[in-house]
Parts: structure tokens; C-alpha cells; sequence
């Protein structure tokens, strides 16, 4: 489900971007379309091939607010990737409001991570910066580890 109403999120974005682990990253508000089709979660930006090329590095634009497999989540695209991101690279994390345990795949532009494991509230996957499409980023949450049936 996608929540857009209420923002359990801190309202000043600096605390937010401390409190994720130590990402360290400002980032614009909700942005773009969501789709989910069964358990994989599509997310198109509004933006164009060239979105953020100018930003500094760290700067990212996060989804609405969705839930899966038990627990809220969202998802940050940074075009230029985060502090520790190599030159060349853009960067794609996945925040949760609470702790959690997931098993999941994310995507960018049908490019994947591989199955990843989250522990904790964050987790930050980098890729090849692809500048000839529009930017699609995407999760498969594979199960929720700390909620069986999920």
C-alpha cells in the first residue's frame, strides 16, 4: 500500500538524514509515480535522463511512504550518489521507520543489486549512472525476517 497522508517522518529533513544510519543525505520531498504489481514495487521519477546531474553529491529525492511485508518504507534516488559512492556512480537506499529485518532486490533502470538483507533502518546500494532513460527505481521485497508469513 502507498501512504501519502500522514508523515511519521521528522518534519526537518537534517534529523531525518542523521537518523538513517549515517547516510548523511539531504533529500527532496515525495516525488514520482508508484506502481506495485504483487511484490515488486516500481517507482518512476517525474524527472527527465538528466535529473539531479547538477546536484551535489548527497542531495537525493525520496518516494511516498509504502508499506510491505508488515513494515512502512521509502525509497531514495541519488543521481550522484552518497558520501562514500564513487565517481560514476548514483546511489538507490531504502529507508524503514523502525527497525527491520528484510530480505529484498532493488532495481534501477532494470538493473539489480542482487538479493540484499537490510539489519536495521537503512540500507544503500550504488550503480552505474545510466543517463539515457528516464530514472525507474524499484524494490522486490523477498520476506519480512523478523515476521513469518511475510
Amino acid at each position: 500500500t502507498v501512504e501519502e497522508d500522514a508523515d511519521p517522518w521528522p518534519s526537518n529533513r537534517s534529523q531525518a538524514s542523521q537518523s538513517s544510519a549515517g547516510l548523511g543525505v539531504a533529500t527532496r520531498p515525495r516525488a514520482g509515480t508508484l506502481t506495485v504489481q504483487q511484490r515488486h514495487l516500481r517507482w518512476l521519477l517525474d524527472e527527465g535522463p538528466d535529473f539531479g546531474h547538477d546536484w551535489p553529491r548527497g542531495r537525493g529525492v525520496d518516494s511516498p511512504k509504502f508499506s510491505v511485508a508488515g513494515v512502512t518504507l521509502r525509497l531514495v534516488f541519488f543521481p550522484l550518489g552518497t558520501a562514500l559512492t564513487s565517481d560514476g556512480q548514483c546511489a538507490v537506499a531504502v529507508l524503514c521507520e523502525e527497525k527491520a529485518k528484510l530480505k529484498f532486490e532493488l532495481f534501477l533502470n532494470g538493473r539489480r543489486s542482487g538479493s540484499k538483507v537490510m539489519l536495521g533502518q537503512s540500507f544503500s546500494c550504488d550503480f552505474r549512472i545510466d543517463r539515457s532513460a528516464a530514472v525507474e527505481v524499484g524494490i522486490e521485497v523477498q520476506s519480512n525476517l523478523f515476521h513469518a508469513g511475510f
